[in-house]
């Protein structure tokens, strides 16, 4: 019902042109594909993680998070150094933030607005 009446308010608020207008932009976007709903979680958690690091400068505490919410690394044996290198080198949201916090960019940014690394 929701989108009958959103679909008749639109009607109403466009010329005729401007729906035929419409036609094929709608069309192409509804037979597309979806936002890729994993990709995005991913991509928020890396933005959340960055974000983070920014904010606290504190790098061993953001893996140490990751460490407890990363399905990759949960309930491995981190007392092994081997254990955790490899743990850590197969999550991707750790290995992404270890890029971006040894980015060129990253650390340019960092000693100019924040302070030395």
């Amino acid at each position: 019902k929701h989108v009958q009446e959103l679909r008749a308010g639109i009607e109403e608020s466009l010329t005729k042109k401007q729906l035929k207008a419409l036609e094929e932009p709608v069309e192409r976007y509804t037979q597309g594909s979806w936002i890729d709903f994993e990709e995005w979680h991913c991509s928020m958690a890396s933005t959340a993680a960055r974000l983070a690091v920014l904010a606290t400068g504190d790098v061993g505490s953001v893996l140490d998070a990751i460490k407890k919410r990363d399905p990759v690394l949960v309930g491995v044996p981190l007392a092994n150094p081997q254990a955790r290198r490899e743990a850590f080198s197969t999550s991707s949201l750790a290995t992404d933030l270890v890029r971006f916090v040894l980015d060129p960019a990253t650390v340019q940014f960092w000693e100019r607005y924040v302070g030395t690394p």
